[in-house]
């Protein structure tokens, strides 16, 4: 075989690997990013703080601002703005609907950004005098390449956000009890 013909074959099999790699589909949850930390509180009072537009935001990366986009009450169907900065990207803005809500349990929020699909879910559970909270994050998107390249950095990125949060956001909930108990 001539060097010609073995380098067409070679990359004729390199395109078609990285066709079916592409077309590869996995399972968006598989990927999840997910924290989950025992916090002294009353489940129902956790849950009304964290569902505050200026306490969700937290979950969001740095400088994230999220906004109400609707004057509807929280509950599916509500729609959130957030807004960003992205290094080597700059500004992104995003839609955020809640998809799934219960009062004092779950509020999930997806995004249809066409870029990464993201779905962010908050969850309380009563457990005796203490609460669980579970934050989780996937990307909505089903193919293999995409899940182990960029989805891979994304989910690096959020699991130490949801480290550095979640000590932040039990701090600030447990401020506002003692100054609660103070008037």
């Amino acid at each position: 075989m001539s060097a010609t013909k073995l380098s067409f074959v070679l990359s004729f099999a390199l395109i078609y690997l990285l066709y079916e790699s592409y077309n590869r589909q996995v399972e968006p949850f598989d990927f999840a990013v997910t924290h989950r930390r025992k916090i002294n509180a009353e489940s129902n009072r956790l849950f009304d703080f964290l569902v505050l537009t200026h306490v969700l935001e937290k979950w969001f990366p740095g400088d994230a601002r999220l906004r109400e986009a609707d004057a509807k009450t929280l509950g599916v169907g509500k729609y959130f703005g957030i807004s960003f900065e992205v290094p080597l990207i700059g500004k992104w803005n995003a839609y955020f609907a809640t998809t799934d809500y219960k009062r004092g349990k779950l509020l999930a929020l997806e995004s249809d950004d066409g870029i990464i699909n993201p779905r962010f879910e908050l969850r309380t559970e009563s457990y005796h005098d203490k609460s669980f909270l579970q934050v989780t994050v996937y990307l909505r998107k089903s193919s293999a390449v995409f899940q182990y390249t960029v989805g891979g950095f994304i989910r690096s990125i959020t699991k130490r956000k949801f480290e550095e949060t979640m000590g932040r956001v039990e701090e600030m909930y447990e401020s506002t009890e003692k100054y609660r108990e103070l008037t």
